[in-house]
């Protein structure tokens, strides 16, 4: 099952299946300043260390559906051979 807007490690996942251990997240064009760069690259630290896998799926691919779907398909296919 995903959950959206799941609590995890003190962070707020977008997207998140418990049974693979994967998160995705949805970011917008605010992701790629400093700060915000920054902050999820700490997010991605505690959250991997937790063994949550984060799928971040940027704007700029998000304006293709079929791209981003094929995206979480993989990052689905690599998070079941892992389990």
């Amino acid at each position: 099952m995903v959950r959206r807007q799941y609590s995890a490690a003190g962070y707020i996942l977008d997207f998140y299946c418990a049974e693979l251990n994967l998160a995705i997240e949805l970011d917008g064009r605010h992701h790629a300043t400093g700060y915000m760069n920054e902050y999820d690259s700490n997010r991605a630290v505690a959250l991997r260390t937790l063994g949550i896998e984060i799928l971040r799926l940027p704007n700029e691919l998000l304006r293709d559906s079929a791209l981003a779907e094929e995206c979480i398909r993989v990052a689905i296919a690599n998070a079941k051979s892992k389990a």
